[in-house]
């Protein structure tokens, strides 16, 4: 009987023991070998520590971190995509998608679209039909159908209130309707009739250069087609 009750408390002992075994702790160095991704054998979440002081940078709750070479985490987990700075610090809400640009990150999250600039470190975000940025380096939108111009701020150049915007390499060449009940544009015959056009030539703070006459209305926006 007592052989038997030793023989319980040892498997007890070794069962217990089994159960309480430190999980494994798995680390891989990242792009940045200053940065080291750390996750628990089996957990599926992953962190990131400091190479050499072992102090966290990003606790292991994310699916899975990448290191940009511009030097940003970008994180994915089942809220979306984030991205921080090597500080820890998350720069923007959780978007759907986030591409990686020259100096910025293009962000989308449901009907929001915008950017992220990199060494303005601003965000500039909204719901539009379009975003992209023009050769000028700001951010030309659509929205409600008509186009404006915001800087990497998100300060207003341009109103959204125009039906074209084109960048000459200088100036913003804009128009619109002197009178949306009469489009300069006909939809029926595919034809402009640019008497019905305001239009004006705009320097990169949204300063009028000069009043386009109809002429030159035609010569700038039909040639660009």
């Amino acid at each position: 009987m007592k052989k038997f009750y030793f023989l319980a408390i040892a498997a007890a002992v070794t069962m217990f023991s089994s159960c309480s075994k430190t999980p494994k702790v798995i680390e891989e160095p990242l792009a940045n070998p200053d940065y080291t991704s750390v996750t628990v054998e089996g957990s599926g979440k992953y962190g990131v520590i400091n190479s050499t002081t072992k102090k966290e940078v990003l606790p292991q709750i994310f699916d899975h971190i990448d290191y940009l070479d511009n030097g940003y985490f970008l994180t994915n987990d089942s809220v979306g995509f984030l991205l921080f700075n090597t500080n820890g610090n998350a720069l923007i809400p959780a978007q759907d998608k986030i591409t990686t640009g020259d100096g910025y990150f293009e962000l989308s999250a449901g009907n929001v679209k915008g950017f992220y600039f990199t060494e303005e470190k601003s965000t500039v975000t909204g719901e539009y039909e379009q975003i992209s940025l023009d050769p000028a380096g700001n951010v030309l939108f659509l929205k409600n159908g008509k186009y404006g111009v915001l800087n990497r701020k998100g300060e207003t150049i341009i109103p959204g209130e125009y039906n074209q915007i084109l960048w000459d390499g200088k100036n913003y060449n804009v128009v619109k309707n002197k009178n949306d009940k009469r489009p300069y544009f006909n939809e029926k015959t595919k034809k402009y009739n640019w008497n019905l056009a305001e239009a004006a030539a705009l320097d990169q703070t949204g300063k009028r250069v000069k009043k386009l006459t109809a002429k030159q209305a035609k010569k700038v926006f039909e040639a660009k087609k």
